[in-house]
């Protein structure tokens, strides 16, 4: 009599087996770290490799700004900060003051200045039509800050720590948390830092929408308790072509403006 276990599979695994399964760990950790979950590790032509664990159907396309959104990696600046994918239907928003609501965005080069307070543009909340703007360039290292108004004063239990993103067409949508968050007031952020996917063929407009989510009892997000979505239309432009603006004078004087919602200097 025996029990079946590895004699089922062909015997006990070999030194090359543990070493194989050894190394495939470490990397399944290494994902984990870096904030990325539902992969499955492989050894395929000489390297280890990771895939999605979720396939779409084949007869699904998916949209570019999914596409584009799901390659985008978490820097090194935040790495405690995860991106899930999350399945469809997407969470019921609210539009009352006792959630977080987002007034406001930026979209910036992790080395670059900061736009001038008194040149930000203003999205008043709830306002009919108010759209939030961001530029880039294909691989650009970035700091994505999210502003919020809240009827009460927060404390570091009650701010916000997670956000979604989500564009028409999608078949799921992404909830980034364990963001860094403000707290102390009824106005604060949520911010990360991102890193855009490399490689031209990510140039392009994407418009997508975004909203942030409350804390359960236990410090947890609440994914019944979502704000109001605000759309966020991303402009990626070739990296020889991308100038940050926030004033004409930043551009080329005869060929360019400064397009005063993406802050990208664009041609006349």
């Amino acid at each position: 009599a025996t029990i079946l276990g590895h004699m089922q599979r062909g015997g006990s695994p070999t030194c090359k087996d543990r070493v194989y399964a050894s190394i495939m760990g470490a990397y399944a950790v290494d994902l984990l770290l870096e904030g990325k979950t539902d992969r499955v590790v492989a050894y395929k032509n000489g390297e280890y490799v990771d895939y999605d664990t979720e396939v779409p159907d084949q007869d699904v396309e998916l949209e570019k700004s999914q596409v584009f959104f799901e390659k985008v990696q978490i820097g090194s600046e935040y790495p405690e900060v995860t991106i899930t994918k999350k399945p469809l239907p997407l969470p019921q928003e609210h539009s009352g003051t006792d959630y977080f609501q987002i007034n406001y965005s930026s979209f910036n080069e992790n080395t670059a200045q900061p736009v001038p307070a008194v040149q930000k543009p203003v999205f008043e909340l709830h306002s009919e039509g108010s759209v939030l703007y961001g530029s880039g360039y294909p691989g650009m290292n970035v700091l994505f800050y999210l502003d919020w108004e809240y009827f009460e004063v927060t404390t570091e239990d009650t701010a916000p720590t997670a956000f979604m993103i989500v564009g028409d067409g999608w078949t799921n949508y992404l909830l980034f948390e364990n963001t860094q968050t403000s707290s102390g007031s009824q106005n604060g952020s949520v911010w990360v830092n991102l890193v855009l996917p490399e490689g031209d063929e990510n140039v392009g407009d994407y418009l997508t929408k975004v909203a942030i989510f409350k804390k359960d009892g236990s410090g947890n997000t609440d994914l019944n308790a979502m704000g109001e979505f605000v759309d966020f239309n991303l402009k990626i432009v070739p990296e020889n072509d991308f100038v940050f603006c926030w004033d004409n004078y930043l551009c080329d004087a005869e060929t360019q403006v400064c397009d005063m919602n993406y802050h990208l200097c664009v041609d006349k």
